[in-house]
This record gives structure tokens, sequence and C-alpha cells, in this order.
């Protein structure tokens, strides 16, 4: 267990907090050295109880991590198309469990388990796959954004 407290730029003002745990090595870029010193401490007190909570930041939920991606200005769609995913979002995402659960924790037996739902309401089969076309750019954003790892396969078909 390592904790430690350095300027990963000299000179720059701006401290880091570094902890190699297990195996893990997880970093925070917490702003002057004085509150990275009350970081780390905390941190170690922590890893001694084997919590490390702190460090991790909380997951978002496949629901509002979609929404917020359905809403990003970075997109460079039209209107139509932002409230069409919108719309799917609403009613073929949002209202089954699986939006509720943390994005890195949804598995593809549970998406599995989703589109049976989806095809037991009578979705037409178009209409899931444009569903799933939108949960696809949803997992292709979460990997960019690191809350799902490179190779966790992202439902493309129904």
């Amino acid at each position: 267990m390592a904790v430690t407290v350095r300027e990963k730029v000299s000179g720059s003002g701006t401290w880091w907090v570094f902890v190699n745990h297990r195996g893990k090595r997880l970093s925070k870029r917490v702003g002057d050295k004085a509150t990275a010193n009350k970081l780390a401490k905390e941190m170690r007190e922590r890893l001694a109880k084997d919590d490390l909570g702190m460090v991790r930041e909380k997951v978002p939920t496949l629901g509002n991590y979609a929404e917020k991606h359905i809403n990003s200005p970075i997109h460079e769609w039209t209107e139509g198309t932002r409230e069409s995913y919108g719309r799917n979002l609403a009613s073929n995402i949002s209202p089954y469990s699986i939006a509720k659960m943390p994005l890195n924790e949804v598995k593809l037996r549970h998406i599995k388990e989703w589109i049976g739902e989806l095809k037991a309401k009578g979705l037409a089969k178009g209409t899931i796959q444009l569903v799933l076309a939108v949960l696809h750019g949803v997992f292709e954003a979460a990997r960019i954004d690191e809350h799902v790892l490179p190779g966790i396969p992202t439902p493309r078909s129904g």
C-alpha cells in the first residue's frame, strides 16, 4: 500500500495524490499541496481499513448517462435526431430496471433481458434496432469516459 503526493508537472501548482494498493493504481488531481496532503492522510486511514471508496468516482447510471450523452452539444445531430433519441430513451430505456443500473455493472445478460422485455411489449424489430443503436452510442461514449472497460461487448442488433 502506498499513497504519495506530488506535483505531476513541476512548478504547475497542481498537486496529485497517487495510490498503489493491491496491484491497482489510482490518481486524483486535488489542487494545492495542503489539500493533497490532507486527502493522502485520509486515504491512508481508509486503505488501512481496506476502503477504496474515497478514491473512486461514482459511476453514473445507464439512464442518467444516456440522457447526458443524448443532450450533449458535442453531437452535431439535427434537432429531429436528438428528439428521436430522447423519445427512445424516455419510452424504451428509462422505464426499465436496466436504466437504474450503474454503467459498469450492466452486463450482456441484462441487455438481453431488456431486449426480451421490449419484444414482449410488442416493439417492431426496426424500433428495437434503433433503440440498440442509441444504446451502443451511449456505451461507446462511456468507454471513452472510462466508465466501462474496453472489450466489453456492447449491443448492436436485436
